[in-house]
């Protein structure tokens, strides 16, 4: 059997369900745009084929890597042997799944699918497309046959699973495997011992730091107003790294308002993200009201593993709000919430004891989300 994944950005995570197949002697091939990788390399026995990257700079670019992407992928598998394939989907580029259905229709190719985000809710929770529009209704319409049709399908949170449900997958179809983080690749590091800090110059501050995509469902407009009415308090500073639709509407309120209280760089490269990462204090990680079922942050995880308090802005109906307050390693608020969010930085600030248990708290629930979660994708598909 040839197990084909399709994921057009391969991270960490999904580097470590392909290697379980691979270390288990199985035929894998990767279709993706990129790989990057962190302290897990990728198996060597993988046939990896690299077609376009997916770029997230610009709406229009986005889509237009989507659709590529999604273009050379089904003509690849078009024109191979398709017998003894098995196909595993993810769901970005969000066309993607809907080639599972095409050759399992007309080639009888089963396929398993991993929803990391859920379509079309995210496109209608951001007025990207109205619920009532001719392709919203189309799309709703498919998914119930993509489901239908599907072997397994993977979800990373009760909550998504539910929505699943909702959108007419059987329940027995669904496994929900929670995202994982390797907590000796991220793991607290002392400001006097952390390179990255001190060639910012900022060992000696109380750090926020936000890292990772800047994208449409993350409210980082909120944490520059926070960090705006604290400007004056010299001993706090803000990081804002990462890349995505949002970075120059970031970065343009940042010099428009002249907030030297806030450092904006770059996406880190993986042997630099372990220092990057323990940088911060506390860490804010977002999620907009409406993709609190569509969706969960996966730098939740590599924040915990860090030891960072957590500042966690979303729904309190959510996972991200479940799991604040399930392990205490921070608080839960409503985005827009700035005056809440500016009076938690400063009783973290100047309560250490308090600080130090939402750290403590953060770092002991990463090792409830270890890499053996990757071990269930290959449970789930080979023993069918």
């Amino acid at each position: 059997m040839i197990y084909i994944f399709i994921n057009q950005a391969t991270r960490y995570l999904f580097i470590d369900i392909i290697n379980c197949f691979a270390e288990k002697r199985q035929n894998v091939v990767l279709y993706t745009g990129e790989i990057r990788e962190g302290k897990t390399k990728i198996n060597k026995n993988i046939k990896t084929k690299l077609l376009i990257k997916y770029n997230n700079s610009t709406a229009f670019k986005r889509l237009f890597t989507w659709l590529i992407f999604t273009f050379i992928v089904f003509f690849k598998i078009l024109f191979m042997k398709k017998r003894n394939t098995t196909l595993i989907l993810v769901s970005t580029p969000p066309f993607l799944t809907f080639l599972g259905i095409f050759f399992n229709k007309f080639f009888g190719v089963p396929y398993y699918l991993i929803i990391y985000d859920i379509y079309p809710d995210v496109l209608v929770s951001f007025k990207v497309l109205k619920q009532k529009s001719f392709l919203i209704k189309s799309w709703n319409k498919l998914n119930v046959i993509l489901y239908k049709r599907a072997t397994k399908v993977f979800t990373i949170s009760s909550f998504m699973s539910n929505r699943i449900k909702e959108q007419g997958c059987n329940e027995k179809k669904i496994y929900t495997v929670s995202n994982w983080v390797d907590t000796s690749f991220i793991q607290p590091i002392k400001k006097y011992d952390n390179y990255f800090l001190k060639e910012l110059g900022l060992e000696n501050k109380f750090i926020i730091i936000y890292s990772g995509n800047m994208g449409a469902t993350h409210d980082i407009e909120t944490l520059i107003i926070v960090a705006e009415s604290l400007k004056n308090i010299s001993d706090i500073h803000f990081l804002i790294i990462g890349d995505g639709i949002k970075k120059k509407k970031i970065e343009q309120i940042i010099e428009d308002k002249a907030l030297r209280n806030i450092t904006s760089l770059p996406l880190q490269p993986s042997e630099v993200l372990p220092y990057s990462l323990a940088s911060g204090d506390l860490a804010y990680v977002t999620l907009d009201i409406g993709a609190e079922n569509s969706s969960v942050p996966s730098k939740l995880f590599y924040m915990l593993a860090a030891g960072c308090g957590i500042i966690s802005v979303s729904s309190k109906k959510s996972e991200l709000g479940f799991l604040t307050k399930h392990y205490n390693f921070g608080r839960i608020f409503a985005p827009g919430e700035i005056n809440e969010i500016k009076n938690f930085i400063l009783e973290c600030k100047s309560n250490k004891e308090k600080l130090s248990e939402y750290k403590n708290n953060a770092r002991i629930a990463s090792f409830d989300f270890s890499p053996k979660n990757a071990l269930q994708f290959y449970k789930q598909i080979i023993d069918v």
